[in-house]
């Protein structure tokens, strides 16, 4: 699934960002439920299973993303995926919609004085958002690891597992 994403849906982010961000996030699965703060007994197969679980998750109360870019709960009313949530598990939608986030946070991060470069070739300003896309800020999710876990995330075809090319990470968006 990994190699049909597509990544035509999201092109202010640079592709190998993109296919990792897909990688660590949801294993290339649009059918992907991320609780936060839990686990699912499994993940759901198809459409159908999807729904059931947000629906039952909605109930519950929980936090949660979904699909293949797993966007989280907070945004579905400013995508309309709170009247419509099956827009949600279309993987071009979601990717665009985790790219817009993505985006978001970049731009913050610039306006936030987030500059210069990382000694892995990383901008300060890209992983800062990596950071907020994954919690919000700036700060947890570097410091939690999800920062490292997908600029280090490359296994492209069976290769052995690599990391972003400095170009891929120099300015993730408007590459």
């Amino acid at each position: 699934m990994l190699d049909a994403i597509p990544y035509a849906c999201a092109p202010d982010v640079h592709p190998a960002l993109v296919r990792q961000l897909v990688r660590v996030e949801s294993g290339g699965n649009p059918y992907a439920i991320g609780v936060v703060g839990g686990r699912l007994a499994r993940q759901p197969r198809n459409l159908a299973e999807a729904l059931a679980t947000v629906q039952s998750l909605e109930q519950q109360g929980a936090n949660y993303s979904i699909g293949i870019s797993q966007v989280n709960r907070i945004h579905f009313p400013r995508l309309g995926w709170h009247k419509e949530p099956a827009s949600g598990f279309d993987p071009c939608g979601n990717l665009q919609a985790g790219a817009g986030i993505l985006k978001t946070c970049y731009e913050r991060a610039l306006g936030a004085g987030y500059a210069g470069t990382a000694l892995d070739g990383a901008n300060a300003a890209s992983r800062a958002s990596l950071s907020c896309y994954y919690s919000g800020n700036f700060v947890s999710g570097e410091r939690l690891g999800y920062v490292a876990k997908v600029l280090g995330s490359a296994q492209d075809g069976g290769r052995q597992p690599g990391r972003l090319t400095a170009s891929a990470t120099s300015s993730i968006l408007f590459d």
